[in-house]
């Protein structure tokens, strides 16, 4: 998947490695029209660690893996499914609990599904956060 984006911050973080911040358009249709105003075509600013040479103003297009692409969308859309399942299956079969607490199991599982996907964000993915983006084309201003 490709998104564009414009730099708005270099910072230098060490020998030819800079932190640049990119505010990336809209990946809709009317994103790169002029009938609205210059703020709306803006999505969200995005932070990155580079070795690549930008100046303020570029147009950056990134690039983020299929397998990376697939592997976040099992991990935020089945996984919190599949965790409800267990849970209900660990309630009933494992536990022999009524209907009633096996389904408030489930629940219980489905909220530490979504504790390990918060941890998993904010621990884990921002490691790796880099490997997985890179800068493909730079469009100098």
């Amino acid at each position: 998947m490709e998104s564009k984006g414009v730099v708005i911050d270099i910072k230098e973080k060490g020998i030819n490695v800079n932190e640049i911040k990119i505010r990336l358009y809209k990946e809709t249709a009317c994103a790169h029209c002029d009938s609205c105003s210059h703020e709306t075509k803006f999505a969200r600013e995005y932070t990155l660690t580079s070795d690549r040479q930008v100046k303020l103003g570029d147009t950056i297009t990134l690039e983020v893996s299929g397998h990376t692409i697939i592997k976040s969308s099992l991990i935020l859309y089945a996984f919190p499914v599949i965790l409800l399942f267990f849970g209900y299956y660990v309630g009933a079969q494992l536990l022999k609990f009524s209907e009633n607490q096996s389904i408030a199991m489930s629940f219980i599982f489905l909220i530490v599904s979504f504790l390990f996907i918060f941890i998993y964000d904010r621990v884990f993915q921002k490691k790796n956060e880099n490997d997985d983006i890179k800068i493909i084309a730079i469009e100098r201003q």
